[in-house]
């Protein structure tokens, strides 16, 4: 029970070890996207603001898609630690 209970910390270390720099990259360009955004619309350059903004909006499906894949991690390791893998 030790041993089981160890290798699914040490599991769920890998998975936040793989998928934190992603999503901090992601996140850190959906801010990056937010602000040339709203610097776009102070500046009075409509089409470029739609453009950031839409991209901001990208990057936020990217973090989802990155959440998911957690979560799809999660079972996985779950279910062979059920299975006695």
């Amino acid at each position: 029970a030790l041993t089981q209970k160890s290798a699914g910390f040490l599991g769920i270390a890998v998975i936040l070890w793989q998928l934190l720099p992603p999503l901090v990259s992601v996140f850190g360009t959906k801010l990056l996207f937010s602000v040339g955004a709203v610097l776009a619309e102070f500046l009075s350059l409509d089409l470029e603001g739609e453009i950031l903004h839409e991209a901001e909006s990208l990057a936020g499906f990217l973090c989802a898609v990155l959440a998911c894949e957690g979560v799809f991690y999660l079972l996985m390791l779950s279910l062979c630690m059920r299975g006695g893998m």
